[in-house]
């Protein structure tokens, strides 16, 4: 494949995930419009991340498993057609039930695309893989951090399913680079799953460790972008709880750009035991800051911290078995987002118990075990 190929699909790849990640920000950011629009109660209000997640983790496995299966450019051109519908029927859901189908409709669109992107991308980065990695989260990041800005704009233009309706044509330029590219000659070199496959996979130490620190990370990502902005306004008395996400997303672009470029040289497995490390103690410390600037601060550092757990691991798990890349990939999506949906709705059912402060509390612990596993795969 030449390099104009290669760099329109990279491109195309690019222009899905910055957009998609903006609609996946939305969520929290609109937490309390959505709340006051249809009148739920704090528990079910966790759910919204779950519906979102939910159909995803079964979709994108199935589609990693049968990935060498699929035609892959129709696959992707299908997951954004149905993203942006399902994106569009979000913003026009006249309850509470119905925005929830629709964003566990979404997930499900979301599924094949993410289980191919980062599969594509590394078979054409082999040799380069965890700075190719860091790269495209960098790319997620800048869509993520200017989710919470299209939700404050949207809600002053006077109604959060503004953002939504905007954002459901936004992938129009992707399906159209797609319509016109050819599919990789390397991706013929993936071997689907089946029994021999998954007793390899089911026995490399890093494929396991990366399952279960993924979800651990999955689950304090998940937790901040869903809670951090209700935290911000109900429990430190933002104005515009928007503001302390966006803090918290803008550290994940720099601190995922400096990844991409320092893991050519650096042991992947010694930096996520540092970062992790590092992002412990800001996550006991987040609750407890009283002052706007400290509260800033903190969620600064530990969203520089916390960026570089996934896309580090993940490549990780690739870099030990790469003929299985998509299967490995999509392996990698489902833990994240298992956490995603795990965890959430538990801080709804410990803030309605107690309150927001001390549900923050489960960060901690999650980086705890993330720190375990890191430190076994270190040693293996």
């Amino acid at each position: 494949m030449n390099r104009q190929s290669k760099t329109a699909w990279t491109v195309a790849i690019f222009i899905f995930v910055s957009f998609e990640s903006v609609g996946f920000q939305l969520r929290g950011s609109l937490l309390p419009a959505i709340q006051s629009t249809y009148s739920t109660s704090t528990e079910l209000l966790g759910l919204v991340a779950t519906a979102g997640t939910l159909g995803f983790v079964a979709a994108v496995l199935v589609t990693g498993a049968i990935a060498g299966r699929l035609d892959i450019r129709l696959t992707m051109i299908i997951s954004v057609g149905l993203v942006g519908l399902s994106i569009f029927a979000v913003g026009i859901a006249p309850s509470f039930g119905i925005l929830l189908a629709a964003l566990f409709i979404r997930g499900i669109a979301t599924a094949p695309f993410r289980a191919l992107d980062r599969a594509v991308l590394g078979h054409f980065y082999p040799e380069s893989r965890a700075q190719v990695f860091n790269g495209y989260a960098v790319v997620w990041a800048v869509g993520a951090t200017t989710g919470p800005l299209i939700a404050y704009l949207a809600t002053q233009f006077g109604n959060w399913r503004f953002a939504y309706l905007a954002l459901s044509v936004a992938f129009i330029p992707a399906v159209g680079l797609l319509l016109y590219l050819d599919v990789p000659d390397s991706l013929a070199a993936e071997k689907p799953l089946n029994r021999d496959s998954l007793r390899v996979l089911g026995s490399d130490p890093a494929v396991k460790a990366m399952i279960v620190g993924l979800i651990f990370s999955g689950g304090v990502e998940g937790s901040l972008f869903t809670w951090l902005p209700y935290f911000a306004t109900t429990r430190a008395g933002f104005d515009d709880g928007f503001l302390l996400l966006m803090v918290y997303l803008a550290a994940y672009i720099p601190a995922r750009y400096t990844y991409s470029r320092v893991l050519g040289s650096f042991n992947p497995q010694i930096m996520i035991i540092v970062l992790a490390s590092l992002a412990l103690p800001l996550a006991i410390a987040l609750p407890l800051a009283e002052s706007k600037i400290g509260l800033y601060v903190v969620a600064c550092l530990l969203g520089a911290c916390v960026s570089g757990l996934f896309p580090t691991l993940s490549a990780i798990g690739v870099d030990s078995v790469p003929a299985y890349s998509s299967p490995i990939n999509s392996l990698a999506a489902a833990a994240g987002f298992i956490g995603i949906s795990t965890f959430p709705p538990i801080v709804g059912m410990l803030t309605a118990q107690a309150d927001i402060a001390r549900a923050f509390y489960l960060l901690p612990v999650l980086l705890a075990g993330y720190l375990i596993v890191a430190g076994f795969l270190y040693r293996t």
